[in-house]
């Protein structure tokens, strides 16, 4: 093969390369064409709610009056008994705040024993049981904060309460009860609960002062006058 053709396969081979790569190129260079958006929305999806909290109503309570308080506890089956065979249930239900002094199950069984007699007979009188009931509550709803400003209080009965407190703050009623639970706030006063019965104190006997006998003497017998001469002279009568 001589020189002329070689260089004519030559030219036609270089020829076909660049006309490939100015295809590629324009290959290369070409901006890809525009895509399209969808303007519609699907209808097949379901729109979202938005989630709503309701306000949670919390339910209204009437608060208990102090009958109602005891007798939903399960410690004052005697106190619960006693107040309704008596008057007392009426004043402790009303709208006048009062304070009750709530002796428990075991304050009134050992007042049972110490008084020797049963629960049906303490039932049985209702003056006594009244008038023992009557001392165990006052006047007005009266908190631990108002009884430490106290030193006695009167109960309904007309009797007074001693009242005193420790070291600790512990309250005590006539010395000898205390206070096991304060400030049960109801409606209409206030409970405190005790772990003894308090005993009606019994009325002040009044007695009269001692009179010393004197001897009281007789009185003097006074001597008649003796008669004068002239008082014994019988007066002459005229003629």
């Amino acid at each position: 093969m001589n020189r002329r053709t070689l260089s004519l396969i030559s030219i036609i081979v270089l020829s076909v390369f660049v006309l490939a790569a100015c295809g590629g190129g324009d290959d290369a260079t070409s901006s890809p064409e525009p895509t399209t958006i969808p303007t519609e929305i699907p209808t097949d999806v379901p729109p979202t709610e938005e989630a709503t909290e309701e306000p949670v109503s919390m339910p209204e309570t009437e608060p208990e009056t102090v009958v109602e308080e005891i007798e939903t506890q399960g410690d004052f089956t005697i106190l619960v008994a006693a107040i309704e065979a008596t008057d007392l249930s009426e004043t402790l239900s009303g709208r006048i705040p009062h304070t009750l002094f709530a002796p428990t199950d075991a304050a009134f069984e050992a007042f049972l024993t110490e008084q020797g007699m049963t629960q049906e007979e303490l039932l049985a009188d209702v003056d006594a049981l009244q008038e023992l009931l009557l001392y165990h509550v006052v006047y007005d709803g009266l908190d631990a904060v108002l009884l430490n400003r106290e030193k006695s209080l009167t109960a309904l009965d007309g009797n007074t309460i001693m009242l005193a407190t420790t070291d600790e703050g512990e309250f005590i009623l006539n010395d000898a009860v205390h206070i096991t639970l304060m400030n049960v706030y109801v409606s209409n006063g206030l409970i405190h609960v005790i772990d003894a019965v308090l005993v009606v104190p019994e009325p002040e006997e009044t007695t009269m002062p001692d009179i010393e006998e004197t001897e009281v003497a007789a009185p003097e017998e006074i001597a008649a006058p003796e008669p004068t001469e002239q008082a014994e002279a019988t007066p002459e009568t005229e003629n």
